[in-house]
């Protein structure tokens, strides 16, 4: 009997990585979850998922840089391609189980959520204990059965199992949303209707060489989204690039800029090529 592939990601039920999923993939898809996001990268290698789903960025913690390293290759693998992204808004909630307002002293919280919110953590008092999830929070308060735990986590996961809401918005702020990618072995596949693309290239180590980069496609009239660095281990002063541009890869603009950029850049690589969703306005809760 063929079993039904799974798409991996780094978190359990509830978590705004499943929901980032149902998004791109519908609500019937199968989920591997993962406790890490090497976890999640190493069950695709593996062909024990076609796909990942990660995280890139939050809006206010900022990029996911165990994540980013893989697509720069930082970290070693085989090439991988983003298809397709989406954009989750994202909320927090601390719950616990039903009878416990009041006697909360631990607070379960993934670091990147603790971050997210920095001002109610403090504001608490309650001794926060790291947690590898914001859903696996919520579960693991359930499965302790204390009434001194919470979890920080998304109001999905507080549904799923059966906590109590005791504080319902734990945000430093009321608009953050995190952005996920599609990722799947292979070559980016460019299409008519795509609006983003990402690129990934490197320069040769003299002055100007990223100014006379970055005009190739100012020339071309082209907007950034984005532009990271990150040095290359084992190789000082030398580093790669990530450059997000608001138009498809199959764009004539695009073409042009790359047939430039080539002759100033070491390597080139197109990571993807897709259309982008808008941005919701609704915290989701499914």
């Amino acid at each position: 009997m063929l079993k039904t592939p799974r798409t991996a990601i780094q978190g359990e039920e509830g978590s705004n990585s499943a929901t980032a999923t149902r998004l791109l993939l519908g609500n019937d898809v199968s989920l591997l979850c993962c406790d890490s996001f090497q976890a999640a990268f190493d069950a695709l290698d593996s062909g024990e998922a076609p796909n990942a789903v990660l995280p890139i960025e939050n809006t206010t913690a900022g990029l996911i840089q165990p994540v980013w390293d893989r697509l720069l290759e930082i970290n070693p693998g085989p090439v991988l391609a983003a298809r397709a992204e989406a954009r989750v808004r994202i909320g927090f909630v601390a719950a616990g189980l039903p009878g416990s307002s009041g006697k909360i002293r631990k607070l379960l919280a993934h670091p990147v959520a603790e971050l997210q919110c920095h001002r109610f953590v403090q504001k608490s008092g309650w001794n926060v204990v790291p947690c590898h999830d914001t859903a696996g929070a919520a579960r693991m308060v359930r499965e302790a059965n204390d009434l001194t735990q919470a979890a920080l986590c998304p109001l999905p996961a507080a549904r799923v199992y059966d906590l109590e809401i005791l504080h319902p918005e734990c945000g430093d702020s009321s608009r953050t949303w995190t952005r996920f990618l599609l990722l799947e072995h292979g070559t980016a596949l460019p299409g008519p209707a795509d609006d983003r693309s990402i690129l990934i290239f490197s320069l040769r180590d003299r002055p100007g060489a990223l100014v006379e980069a970055l005009a190739c496609f100012a020339r071309q009239g082209l907007s950034l989204g984005a532009i990271h660095s990150r040095a290359l281990p084992g190789h000082p002063g030398q580093y790669r690039f990530l450059l997000e541009l608001g138009v498809g890869a199959g764009d004539s603009r695009n073409l042009t800029a790359l047939a430039d950029l080539d002759k100033v850049a070491m390597e080139i690589r197109l990571l993807g090529s897709y259309k982008t969703p808008p941005w919701p306005e609704t915290i989701s809760e499914r």
